[in-house]
């Protein structure tokens, strides 16, 4: 197996796919599998992109068919955009003032535009919309190269599946794989962590944590900090924090939950819906109210966070592991590779 980077920049610029990437690369080499990561795809292997396609990207890999390859899908699909979870039923194509189904008015002002609620405040949602839907477009014409996809949760094999119904999708388990992390001393000094982007509903509830007296919040920015200094942010926070992408998103941020499980640390996670199996073993909260009274009650009550932590994360580790053999505890993943393997052979 080879993870090819190069459509998301050099290796050392991946934090924001590390998790995923050190995710499969662990529990390949547990199944003895060779894996490597390298800038390009090889020949005589299977490589695994994580999807952000752009024009050049399509050039290359529909250039060269000797390359096998599997996509793995991390973004949720909102019509015919990844990840624009608001407006998208109130506006029509007609409204458009460039074609296509944006979600602008004709007759809105700029100020009116920015002002419209959307995952991501940094840019007018119009530029938005033409980003995700080009990454959108783009990776429905280059999954006729790949041989299957994999899923990294699954109501995302159940909506690539409508849309890419040609190629096989997999869902990738999450089982506990312990983080070596673990086998260094620390102290949990930090009361609460967080790492993402920081959309409009997310730094919203943010900032209502740092108004809380005497609890500190970390954040770490995906792009700015290096995967070693996030895993260390993390496996040193008395809680963890998850929060939706936006208001609408459908599954939780599984490869950071998945993370910090593997890091022992207690997660808090907002509910979504329909959610996923992993944040099942997350703390979950609703309201803005539930999450400052759960913040506040487990940085100050080390034994009663202690107790939930352990049996959580003890929880994870027996459900996916089951015992300390590594032939035992990868059953499913066992199950993903052999399925994937012989898609490959055919």
């Amino acid at each position: 197996y080879t993870f090819v980077t190069y459509n998301h920049g050099p290796v050392d610029s991946l934090h924001e796919n590390w998790d995923n990437i050190i995710y499969v690369k662990r529990f390949l080499e547990h199944l003895d599998r060779d894996i490597r990561i390298s800038p390009f795809p090889e020949k005589g292997r299977i490589n695994i992109f994580i999807e952000r396609f752009n024009h050049h990207d399509l050039n290359l890999l529909m250039s060269d068919y000797e390359y096998k390859c599997i996509f793995m899908i991390t973004e949720q699909i909102t019509g015919d955009t990844f990840n624009l979870f608001d407006k998208k039923k109130d506006i029509k194509e007609e409204d458009s003032p460039m074609g296509g189904n944006m979600f602008v008015k004709k007759n809105m002002s700029p100020a009116e535009v920015n002002k419209m609620s959307h995952p991501h405040k940094d840019k007018p949602i119009h530029e938005k919309y033409h980003k995700w839907k080009s990454r959108l477009d783009n990776f429905k014409r280059i999954s006729k190269r790949c041989f299957a996809l994999w899923a990294l949760a699954p109501q995302l094999q159940k909506d690539y599946g409508k849309i890419i119904q040609h190629i096989p999708v997999l869902t990738v388990p999450r089982v506990y794989i312990r983080n070596e992390l673990l086998g260094s001393a620390f102290e949990r000094s930090i009361d609460v962590s967080f790492c993402g982007n920081l959309t409009a509903s997310r730094k919203e509830l943010i900032e209502k944590i740092q108004n809380l007296p005497n609890i500190k919040i970390k954040l770490s920015k995906p792009k700015e900090t290096s995967a070693e200094e996030r895993d260390e942010i993390i496996r040193t926070s008395k809680l963890h924090l998850d929060l939706k992408l936006g208001p609408k998103s459908q599954i939780p941020s599984t490869s950071r939950i998945h993370n910090a499980l593997c890091l022992d640390t207690l997660v808090l996670c907002e509910k979504v819906d329909p959610g996923h199996e992993i944040d099942t073993y997350t703390v979950k909260f609703e309201t803005p109210d539930e999450l400052l009274n759960l913040v506040k009650y487990y940085v100050q009550n080390n034994e009663a966070r202690e107790k939930q932590r352990k049996d959580l994360v003890e929880k994870f580790k027996e459900d996916t592991a089951q015992g300390k053999d590594a032939d035992c505890k990868i059953n499913p993943l066992k199950q993903l590779i052999m399925a994937t393997e012989q898609l490959y052979n055919n």
